[in-house]
């Protein structure tokens, strides 16, 4: 898993920084990975520091349930835009590559900044939520951004390929806006609160 794990994050970073050096991410778009990294490395360091000096348990360990949620959200957050992305480019449809590469961006910088956190004890519980939804929350506009182009918008036009581009920003729209009200803010934020300060009251008595 460990070799798997880094094979998986080198491909990311490379699709990300391709990306930006295709010219497909907006300029105003680059700061934001930075600036929330340096904003989570604040709240982890004097907010919320970890309660111990080892790697916090997850809170789901081996959920199944949560597996094929996350396999479902690959699938259809991050394995089907670049079957998408690469399709549009296959076509010369760069119109199509720039609408759909932002949000694909964020999610993939997203689950590099989630791997960095989640293995380090220097994280604790309650700063893990914070990665995604801050994520999740930016990336929901480029999604509408991306679906009011490919709905209104003039560009495409191959008929297969604005089906497919529709079809699959609407299943985005729906899953990150279900990702974030239905479950980061209520279930996972709320968790990860109550973990962490049961491990402080642990650690205090």
């Amino acid at each position: 898993m460990g070799l798997l794990n880094t094979l998986v994050q080198t491909f990311f970073a490379s699709v990300c920084i391709s990306f930006v050096v295709q010219g497909w991410v907006p300029l105003d778009l680059l700061p934001f990975p930075l600036l929330t990294s340096i904003y989570i490395f604040i709240l982890s360091k004097y907010i919320a520091p970890p309660v111990t000096s080892k790697v916090e348990p997850g809170l789901f360990g081996g959920s199944r349930l949560m597996k094929n949620y996350l396999l479902s959200a690959a699938l259809i957050g991050i394995i089907l835009p670049l079957v998408y992305i690469a399709c549009a480019f296959l076509q010369g449809d760069l119109v199509a590559v720039k609408a759909a590469v932002p949000s694909l961006f964020l999610l993939i910088v997203q689950v590099l900044s989630e791997n960095f956190t989640f293995r380090r004890a220097s994280f604790s519980v309650l700063i893990r939520p914070l990665v995604p939804m801050l994520y999740n929350t930016r990336r929901l506009f480029t999604i509408w951004d991306e679906l009011l182009f490919l709905f209104f918008g003039v560009g495409i036009t191959k008929p297969g390929l604005l089906l497919f581009g529709r079809m699959l920003v609407v299943a985005n729209a729906i899953l990150w806006h279900w990702n974030l009200f239905g479950f980061l803010i209520p279930v996972y934020l709320v968790k990860s609160m109550r973990q962490h300060y049961d491990l402080e009251n642990k650690v205090k008595e």
